[in-house]
């Protein structure tokens, strides 16, 4: 099966998207909370609504809360009042974003919250439908029926009202909570990372007179950059390199690239001329690369060629896109399901093409992220680890001996963990 850019339409992603978000153990979680969010909602709604609809009197009680039975012609302290049609649009859009909402979150929480906010929408908007006439208070049928009033107010409001101000808030409060939160986490982990990596020691897997394999861990950059210019590769390697022969002294030697958190092999040239015959079977594709990666929801095919350009994001440079922007470089990447699991895969990648984050990038495109990889998929809690993506396979002509040479790793004790337990999901 070929995965072609062009052939993939928006239904198609939308498609995809809803049944990422969608697994039967989410969706029954989800379900569960809006039920219960639904009944409370209704339990504590119902019977005040009818004890005000039926009552006697108009008003109850002097205390701090007190009970003034009132009709609302508007909505949010009768903003729009007696607009029916541009109140019922409102109503209609608050309800239909609400519903958006919970569709593509997967968080129990949000679900609960945002449940409320639903429910108690829906309970006003079928209540201005119906036919009221309390005590003292002519017949309006487009009107909500208020009753709970607070002594220092002006406004009388209802339970529904209640509970869309808590689960607003509440979701909102939450959301703003947990961005700070895993904004100090990031800038943490960062400094954690930087220490664990001056403690590092490069593994180095084979190494002759032409060029070194590496196996790289994972927060280790390859060469500096204008950011971080300490602890990379290069800078472990830079005694061995003769980095006079190259144009690039900061990255001497460089044939390819993995990304910071995507550990496994690479290969790094000691001399200019292995640098050409290596970078000649690269564009020559006689150099084969190969990487490991944990993916979410399962394939219905065991092969796939994926062929969709990538370019630069416009909108964060930190990221890749697809993209049919005549700058796009073009990018190709073969994916073998090795084990196919409940709602995810245990895959290899075979690259035809070298872009910067193509495998995350195109693994995302067609909606299977990688494993605990935020910028392209989501966080999965494996804090200081990276995506589970691990370069384990080299094969290439020897510019030493021209003779064909492999080199393979053995997966981490984390990636084989998580594999073990998704094997039994």
């Amino acid at each position: 099966m070929t995965t072609d850019f062009e052939n993939n339409s928006f239904l198609s992603k939308i498609k995809l998207t809803l049944k990422q978000n969608f697994t039967k153990k989410n969706s029954l979680m989800r379900l569960l909370f809006f039920f219960i969010s639904a009944v409370i909602v209704i339990v504590c709604s119902w019977p005040m609504h009818t004890f005000a609809m039926n009552a006697k009197n108009s008003h109850y009680g002097n205390g701090f809360i007190q009970i003034d039975i009132a009709l609302n012609p508007g909505i949010a302290f009768s903003i729009l009042e007696n607009k029916v049609a541009a109140i019922f649009c409102l109503q209609g859009l608050i309800i239909l974003i609400l519903s958006v909402f919970l569709v593509f979150s997967n968080k129990w929480y949000y679900t609960l919250l945002v449940g409320f906010a639903e429910t108690g929408a829906l309970f006003n908007f079928f209540d201005r439908m119906v036919p009221k006439n309390p005590v003292s208070i002519s017949d309006n049928k487009w009107c909500v029926l208020d009753y709970f009033h607070l002594s220092f107010g002006k406004t009388s409001f209802n339970f529904p009202d209640m509970f869309i101000l808590f689960g607003v808030i509440s979701a909102s409060i939450i959301v703003t909570v947990f961005t700070i939160v895993n904004g100090i986490k990031d800038y943490k982990d960062k400094k954690i990372n930087k220490m664990a990596i001056n403690k590092s020691n490069l593994d180095i897997v084979f190494e002759d007179d032409n060029y070194i394999i590496v196996n790289k861990p994972k927060k280790m950059l390859v060469h500096p950059t204008k950011y971080e210019d300490r602890d990379t590769v290069i800078d472990f390697l830079r005694p061995k390199i003769n980095v006079q022969e190259f144009e690039d002294s900061l990255r001497p030697g460089i044939i390819q690239r993995l990304d910071r958190d995507t550990n496994g092999l690479m290969v790094v040239a000691k001399n200019k001329k292995t640098a050409d015959n290596l970078i000649k079977q690269i564009n020559e594709n006689t150099f084969i690369k190969k990487y490991y990666a944990l993916v979410h929801n399962d394939f219905k095919d065991d092969e796939i060629i994926i062929k969709a350009p990538i370019i630069r994001s416009s909108n964060n440079t930190t990221k890749m896109v697809v993209s049919d922007d005549p700058k796009a470089k073009d990018a190709i990447t073969e994916v073998k399901v090795i084990e196919h699991y409940k709602s995810s895969a245990f895959i290899e990648c075979k690259l035809l093409t070298g872009r910067t984050h193509q495998i995350r990038v195109h693994m995302n495109y067609i909606h299977h992220p990688i494993y605990n990889d935020p910028l392209y998929g989501q966080n999965d809690g494996y804090e200081n680890y990276g995506q589970f993506l691990t370069s384990y396979y080299l094969e290439f002509i020897s510019p030493t001996t021209n003779k064909v040479v492999k080199y393979t790793i053995n997966l981490d004790e984390t990636f084989n963990k998580l594999k073990e337990q998704l094997k039994l999901m």
